[in-house]
């Protein structure tokens, strides 16, 4: 990405690197790299801020990741907020149902792996109110265990018991996918 913004030192030229910088982001802030994902982000956004919500709504959602893990509650639930008002606004368009249901779907993630079940719930609940279409199994796999968490924690261990169930028969499905590659 570096050698990309060298070559464009004004705003307004052609954005083509702009996706890779989210998706750059997005996977230092994966690697639990979460003070480089916020660095990153702030110094290219400083210069280049996002043009389209769902840019903005994918480097807030990363943002907010990143305080959340690095315990700073103010920024990440500001951050979150905003995430959360783009998807509001995108979730009414087909063509975005993927991409707002994946941030609904790693917040409750996130907020589930913090004992924070009450929101992992109004997440995963968002999350599954948009008909996607299909889920991948990275998606299926994390929507049985953040289940299972929640279901746990409101004392259903019968159905917390077939959600861990499906968890692992998914889980086990993407490791034997990825192994027979």
């Amino acid at each position: 990405y570096r050698k990309s913004m060298g070559s464009s030192n004004q705003a307004n030229t052609n954005r083509l690197w702009y996706p890779s910088f989210v998706w750059l982001s997005s996977t230092i802030a994966s690697s639990e790299k979460y003070q480089e994902a916020l660095a990153l982000i702030d110094s290219i956004t400083h210069k280049f801020p996002p043009l389209n919500p769902l840019d903005k709504m994918y480097l807030a959602y990363v943002k907010g990741l990143s305080y959340y893990r690095l315990k700073q509650p103010s920024p990440a639930e500001k951050n979150l907020e905003e995430a959360f008002a783009i998807a509001d606004q995108l979730s009414s368009q087909p063509q975005m149902f993927n991409d707002v249901s994946q941030i609904y779907l790693k917040t409750a993630s996130m907020y589930s792996s913090g004992g924070d079940m009450k929101k992992a719930k109004e997440c995963l609940q968002k999350a599954l109110a948009l008909k996607t279409g299909f889920r991948d199994l990275i998606s299926n796999v994390d929507l049985a265990l953040i289940q299972f968490k929640i279901d746990s924690s409101e004392g259903k261990y019968l159905s917390a018991i077939q959600r861990y169930q499906r968890y692992e028969q998914l889980n086990d499905s993407g490791f034997n996918l990825k192994k027979t590659r």
